[in-house]
């Protein structure tokens, strides 16, 4: 699977859930940047509960999935593709 499908079905799988999409049903990048550097148990659920997504961010060891990722990997790979981007700052020069 290509990066950009890929990144599209993480987004699709974190729209899933309502505390990280707004209320017109768009990804709150905020909201997945927060969880991910809490290491939030919904978070880690949901990304553990598609087979692809977990091969992606897990290894597993001895029956538990380790996290083989920086929660900044998450976010980077939603922010690639989001229509929304954590980052909408600016610089003016003078």
């Amino acid at each position: 699977m290509s990066k950009q499908n890929f990144n599209q079905k993480l987004t699709a799988l974190l729209k899933t859930h309502p505390r990280f999409v707004d209320d017109s049903g768009e990804l709150l990048n905020t909201a997945v940047k927060d969880h991910a550097w809490q290491l939030d148990h919904t978070l880690i659920r949901l990304l553990l509960s598609d087979e692809e997504i977990k091969a992606k961010f897990f290894d597993e060891i001895d029956g538990h999935w380790i996290s083989t990722t920086t929660p900044s990997s998450v976010i980077s790979t939603t922010e690639t593709f989001s229509p929304t981007p954590i980052r909408s700052f600016g610089t003016k020069s003078v």
